[in-house]
């Protein structure tokens, strides 16, 4: 499989400007508090063995769409750029890609290539170091929380709320973040996860990433039939 999502790594990638910590300038108790509490939900969201990540969004134009498990030895879900889709398994170190006809054609396989390719997994071998560590970086849960969870904080509070989601409860901290606009959803019983993100759409892209399923097995299986290269 010659073409895969390198294009579509780095845009959905590219959300991850919009998930940052956040520091103020003002001396209001609450905003101090709700920075203490991202930076707590920061840690251990990074810190979790398995995690699912779902989110839209948009980067240069295009639409973006994430939907991924991962854990320590597993990892299994979709991405979808520009309305195509490629499916990922990763199974231990074995990383796995479907692609649709248009995904395919996106990357830059030739149609006549494209149509050949189309909806076949493929077995991406650990040697193509650029396709194999681009779809990683979504599989491997720690490489995926990286991408999405900074390790610093850095930002302006300018609002916090109390409010749900998904019948839990969080605090909404919204703010200016690493240059933009947007608001972290952090839960506020029990363990302090990170539980979504939404960043005001700009001409450079925006969206809502969802995280979910904070520890909890993740199983797959190889896919049967995969062409290995």
């Amino acid at each position: 499989m010659s073409s895969i999502p390198r294009r579509a790594a780095l845009a959905v990638v590219a959300t991850s400007a919009l998930v940052v910590g956040a520091s103020t300038v003002a001396g209001a108790s609450t905003i101090s508090k709700a920075q203490s509490l991202l930076n707590s939900a920061l840690a251990h969201t990074r810190a979790a063995s398995s995690v699912t990540v779902s989110g839209v969004g948009s980067s240069s134009g295009e639409s973006v769409k994430i939907n991924v498990t991962a854990g320590k030895n597993a990892a299994y879900g979709v991405l979808t750029y520009g309305g195509q889709a490629t499916t990922l398994r990763r199974v231990g170190t074995k990383v796995y890609a479907k692609g649709t006809k248009g995904f395919l054609e996106q990357q830059g396989a030739s149609a006549s290539q494209a149509a050949v390719e189309a909806n076949k997994w493929f077995q991406i071998p650990s040697s193509e170091t650029t396709n194999y560590q681009s779809l990683q970086q979504f599989l491997v849960v720690k490489q995926l929380l990286n991408g999405l969870i900074p390790s610093s904080v850095k930002g302006t509070i300018t609002g916090v709320k109390n409010s749900t989601l998904n019948g839990q409860a969080v605090e909404i901290i919204s703010g200016t973040f690493s240059g933009q606009k947007g608001s972290l959803y952090v839960n506020t019983h029990g363990t302090p996860y990170l539980l979504r993100v939404f960043q005001n759409t700009t001409s450079a892209g925006g969206g809502t990433i969802t995280l979910s399923n904070f520890n909890k097995p993740v199983h797959t299986t190889a896919p049967k039939g995969a062409v290995v290269q």
